[in-house]
């Protein structure tokens, strides 16, 4: 079935997003330091979403709410975050780490 013509609201997208919240959910976030929250992201969050882009392309309030769950748990380790607890911006925080990134994939 092809999937290029099929426009899909974001509540299409919902499961998807509660599939991050478990995944956040469940980790001791308060025990790990930034690097160990960051290797998290890299490893687990990036490569679930990785899977899901190989079909299709999110709708961009989706992509922005899974960036939003993927910073405040990176910065954080809670739900939410504001921008003072973040330590680099966002754009930085995407690069590789050869250009002083931490590598973390930009939706």
């Amino acid at each position: 079935m092809p999937l290029s013509n099929v426009k899909l609201n974001l509540s299409a997208f919902a499961p998807l997003i509660d599939r991050t919240d478990r995944y956040l959910g469940g980790w001791q976030a308060a025990l790990l330091n930034n690097m160990g929250r960051a290797v998290l992201v890299n490893a687990v969050l990036d490569n679930a979403l990785t899977y899901t882009l190989s079909v299709m392309q999110l709708p961009q309030g989706t992509r922005e709410a899974l960036d939003k769950k993927r910073r405040a748990f990176l910065w954080s380790g809670e739900a939410t975050t504001n921008g003072a607890r973040c330590l680099v911006a966002w754009e930085q925080t995407c690069l590789s780490k050869e250009q002083g990134g931490l590598g973390i994939k930009n939706l």
